[in-house]
């Protein structure tokens, strides 16, 4: 029984010496650094509207192209193609291949030269039997005299982009500022719409750092 206790007697010594050299240890402040940026804000530049173009039919959709504005509209360093910009299609649509709508514009305005992420998304539409999705682009600054480029978005899904800075001179980028087009298709549901009534069409966009 004796090494029993000589065992037990060494193992209360390491955990003694092992408490009195923790008493001495000694407690220093640290210090940290936080820079704070300021928050991303979306305003609309030109408003999303399919004029009175829709045809109140059930079960039929009309889209509208936002996939290539010309550089100046979202103020790009460089000409984007402009063909198709602007053009309804579909069973809904009045002239449907040459009616020309309006497609929206807005600025995200945020930290010059930070990338940001950009979701447009669905929602449930109030007011009539019908559903909106939207699609268009995102200007995506590379920080650059030229190279600009509009970044085809799908709803739901994220597109990171770049906002412009100084280095950014060519055409009519701004530094601090990036530009997304809303375009879309608007399907009406079994019931149709209403004739002679103006709808109002809603989505949501998500920018974060």
């Amino acid at each position: 029984m004796q090494p029993k206790k000589s065992k037990l007697a060494l193992q209360l010594g390491a955990l003694i010496v092992g408490a009195s050299c923790a008493f001495g240890a000694s407690a220093d402040p640290f210090q940290m650094t936080v820079n704070t940026i300021s928050d991303v804000t979306i305003a609309e530049v030109t408003a999303l509207d399919f004029g009175t173009n829709i045809t109140t039919d059930p079960s039929v959709s009309c889209a509208m192209d936002a996939s290539a504005p010309a550089g100046a509209t979202v103020f790009a360093d460089v000409a984007l193609v402009a063909a198709a910009y602007g053009v309804i299609t579909g069973g809904s649509c009045i002239g449907s291949g040459t009616t020309v709508a309006t497609p929206g514009v807005y600025s995200i305005t945020g930290v010059a030269g930070l990338d940001v992420t950009v979701t447009l998304s669905s929602v449930a539409q109030v007011g009539g039997d019908f559903t909106y999705t939207p699609t268009g682009c995102v200007v995506d600054h590379d920080g650059a005299a030229a190279g600009d480029v509009c970044t085809v978005y799908t709803a739901g899904t994220p597109a990171v982009v770049g906002i412009a800075n100084a280095s950014d001179t060519g055409g009519t980028a701004q530094s601090g500022l990036t530009h997304f087009t809303v375009g879309g298709t608007i399907a009406t549901g079994p019931t149709g719409l209403t004739s002679d009534t103006p709808y109002t069409a809603t989505f949501n966009v998500d920018v974060v750092y």
